[in-house]
This record gives structure tokens, sequence and C-alpha cells, in this order.
């Protein structure tokens, strides 16, 4: 799994939307129907750079977390969604590639802690 970062935008360029920072940092943008959501903020240089999950408006905690497991899986859509799903079940019920599994596990636990974290309960 490659988490990708990218940098967190400075400002909005048009001045649109809602801007929401914790500690400083860039946590979420709201702009019509769309947010962008930054977890996993580090400083590189002069930019932060940040994992960017991309969702549908209203944002919600079970929505992020979904975009994580998208983002660092490549996963497109619901299709691929429940094919990973369902490969990770049988991965686990058989007892092969054990470690997949708990990388992915330990990769939502790290989201879930991440969110509360920004405060996004």
């Amino acid at each position: 799994m490659i988490i990708n970062k990218v940098i967190v935008p400075k400002s909005t360029g048009d001045g649109q939307g809602r801007l929401n920072y914790h500690d400083g940092k860039l946590v979420s943008y709201e702009h019509g129907s769309v947010v962008n959501v930054y977890l996993f903020h580090e400083q590189d240089g002069e930019d932060v750079r940040a994992m960017e999950l991309t969702m549908t408006a209203p944002m919600t905690r079970a929505k992020c977390i979904n975009a994580a497991e998208m983002n660092a899986y490549g996963l497109n859509d619901a299709m691929d969604v429940a094919s990973f799903a369902s490969s990770l079940s049988r991965k686990e019920r058989i007892g092969e590639s054990v470690d997949e599994v708990r990388e992915h596990d330990l990769f939502i636990q790290d989201v879930k802690e991440e969110l509360t974290r920004i405060n996004i309960l």
C-alpha cells in the first residue's frame, strides 16, 4: 500500500468555500458539493504534504474512512471496494496473506485515529 501525498493548498485561489484548520494545518476544504480532506500532514521544506481525500458533501467520518481506503489501495468505485473487502475476508478466513489483512487493519486504525485527532467525529 502506498499513501500518495499532495501539497496542501495554502489558499483556495478563488476565495470560495469553507476552510477548516486544526493545529494551523488545513484539514478540510468544502466547496459546493465537494469536500477535500487532508490527513497525515508532513512538512516538506516550505510545503506541507498530506493524503488528500475527495468526497461529496456532506463530509462524514464514514465517508472519510472509505475515501482513505480507496485512495491507499487504488480502488475506483463501489465495485472495487466490494471486491477488495471480499478478498480480504477470504484471505483472513483461510489464513492466507495474514500480513496483508493486518496491514489493512492497521491502516484503517491509523485513519480513524487521525480523524479523531483532527476532530472529524
